[in-house]
Formats: C-alpha cells, sequence, structure tokens
C-alpha cells in the first residue's frame, strides 16, 4: 500500500479511523524509517490542521454569543500560557526568549511544543536543555508523543526513551521507527512482548542490560526458558 500518495493526495477525505488504519500499516508493513516518518509527518499535519480548525470553529461559535455569555463560558478571556521554564537553566532564557514570550491561550500543545523545541535547536546547549525541557515540560507525555512522534528527530525520540515509560501499546506501534537497543535498554515490558517481537531485539542486550525483573534468570518463567532455548539463547 502507497501509504504516503494516499496522504498527499487524500488526507483531507479520511476519517480519523482511516487515519488510525494507515498507521497501523506504518507499524507493521515492510517499510523502511525515512519512508514511515515522512509518512507520520503527513498524519501530524493532518491532525493539526483539524485541531486548529475545530478551535476556529469554536472560537467563531462563542463570538456570536452575548458578550455575558462569552465572559461566562471564557469565550472573550484572552489568558496567557508561558511555556514551561526550565529551572536550572535561568541564566539563558534571555537568549531562548520564545520561553518567555506569553501565549494566547488557543494554541495548542503541539504549537508550544514544536515552538519550544525549535528554539532550543539552535541553542549551544541545545542537548542539555532538551533533556531538562522534557523533564519538566508537562505537556510531553504519552498521548502527545504517541500523536506527535515525528516533531522529534532520531536523538530526541531516544531521549523520550530515556526520560519516559512508555505502555507495550506505544511500543508496538512504533518499534518499526524506535531504535531497537535503547527500548531494550530503558523501557519494561513483559515476557509476552518480548517472545512476540524477538526479531526486533538483541536477545542479550534485553537480557544483561535491560530494565525488567525477569532478565534475571531465576525470575523468568519457564515458557520463556523454554523459549529462549529453543532459539538458542545462553543469558
Amino acid at each position: 500500500m502507497d501509504v504516503r500518495s494516499i496522504l498527499k493526495d487524500e488526507a483531507a477525505d479520511l476519517l480519523d479511523d482511516e487515519i488510525a488504519m494507515l498507521e497501523e500499516e506504518l507499524a507493521t508493513g515492510d517499510y523502511d524509517r525515512p519512508y514511515v516518518l515522512e509518512c507520520k509527518r503527513l498524519i501530524d499535519d493532518e491532525r493539526h490542521a483539524r485541531e486548529m480548525a475545530l478551535l476556529e470553529a469554536q472560537k467563531a461559535s462563542s463570538s456570536q454569543l452575548p458578550e455575558s455569555d462569552r465572559n461566562r463560558k471564557g469565550g472573550s478571556h484572552k489568558g496567557i500560557m508561558p511555556s514551561v521554564v526550565l529551572p536550572s537553566a535561568a541564566s539563558t532564557m534571555s537568549e531562548l526568549s520564545p520561553f518567555n514570550e506569553t501565549r494566547e491561550d488557543h494554541k495548542s500543545p503541539y504549537e508550544v511544543v514544536l515552538a519550544d523545541v525549535s528554539v532550543l535547536r539552535r541553542s549551544g546547549r541545545y542537548k542539555t536543555l532538551f533533556r531538562e525541557y522534557i523533564r519538566n515540560q508537562p505537556l510531553i507525555g504519552e498521548r502527545f508523543v504517541d500523536a506527535h512522534l515525528s516533531l522529534f528527530n532520531e536523538w530526541e525520540a531516544s531521549v523520550l526513551l530515556d526520560r519516559m515509560s512508555f505502555s507495550e501499546a506505544f511500543l508496538e506501534k512504533y518499534l518499526s521507527v524506535l531504535d531497537a537497543n535503547k527500548v531494550a535498554t530503558t523501557q519494561t515490558f513483559s515476557e509476552e512482548f518480548f517472545m512476540r517481537h524477538f526479531w526486533y531485539f538483541d536477545a542479550e542486550t534485553v537480557l544483561t542490560k535491560g530494565k525488567n525483573k525477569w532478565r534475571a534468570k531465576d525470575s523468568r518463567s519457564k515458557k520463556l526458558d523454554t523459549f529462549l532455548r529453543l532459539k538458542g539463547v545462553r543469558c
């Protein structure tokens, strides 16, 4: 299936369920990493466009209410929500002005994080500040990363794996684009997940450097022991 062509030519006409099906196809099909990342970027762009259209529709609907109702519902309130400020990086914030800019509350989490990450990438302390940003930015959780993984480059995705614990459902969805060794050494998952995706992992790395309790021989199930023997693994 040419997922990229579908997304380029028909994205606006796809139902949400159809986009989810294309994501599943990318996760399970035989596509190389650049192709998958490009398709995920196209999906992110389409979802973002839909979010913006919905916000604009809500804004237009709110503007037609009486003034008293708009105030009650927050329709005319323009509050500000500054992005997270990195505590240990306060001295450098003057050079990272978008962190100190006020943001109107109609900006989506995607827009906030995209603006911040774009600034960080131009900083001389990019890698240090990015690690702190991930640790301190409450907008970035599994749901956000699931929806916008293509926002992050390969190194940034590696940091996400270092700093966050992801569910098996998330890992399974993105095995084709995540670094196998990084998943093996930073994430916890079940024996069943490991056996199901044995082809993806280096078994020795999982069993000697991973975080799973069952990596210790005396903590494994009989089923896993048998499986490993049949695969010729002696860790």
